[in-house]
């Protein structure tokens, strides 16, 4: 067992926290938190924070302006073996890369499916005007030109031929 960041507060390789703070060991029980940004739900110890970045902070190093990788994307397990510190933009890669962030028409907000805008690109290559065939298939005309300049959904240019 090591010593967190805290005076008394210690973590073990399997991502327990322990306090001495009562003069004995003792277990503490982290509570479940909902990180409204990502919607999971990640273990906290009221007043020491995120068990996560305790154990990170024992066993990796400083923790300080850099997020915590669930390297399996599973927020409940905090063994040292599963986490590592990394940048924002890091670990937003991993999420990409393991599927656990949504994309295109299979993000939870997604109001066009790829089809349909597949099948406006088509025709603004053809010379129709985004104005137009906004209206005709029912997409704002903000959003079909961002598909068009590639800012959303750049994936889909490829996909035309």
């Amino acid at each position: 067992m090591q010593e967190t960041m805290h005076k008394g507060i210690y973590a073990d390789r399997e991502g327990n926290i322990f306090s001495t703070k009562q003069g004995t060991l003792r277990q503490l029980k982290p509570q479940k938190v909902n990180n409204s940004r990502s919607r999971n739900q990640y273990w906290m110890i009221a007043s020491y924070g995120l068990v996560h970045r305790l154990v990170a902070s024992a066993y990796l190093g400083s923790v300080e302006g850099k997020v915590i990788n669930h390297l399996d994307g599973n927020p409940s397990n905090n063994a040292v073996s599963n986490l590592e510190i990394v940048t924002q933009r890091e670990n937003y890669a991993h999420a990409l890369q393991s599927g656990l962030v949504s994309l295109g028409q299979s993000h939870h907000k997604a109001k066009y499916s790829d089809s349909e805008l597949l099948e406006a690109l088509r025709e603004i290559k053809q010379g129709a005007s985004v104005k137009s065939t906004a209206a005709k298939f029912g997409i704002t005309q903000s959003y079909l030109n961002k598909v068009k300049n590639q800012q959303y959904r750049a994936y889909l240019w490829g996909s035309l031929g």
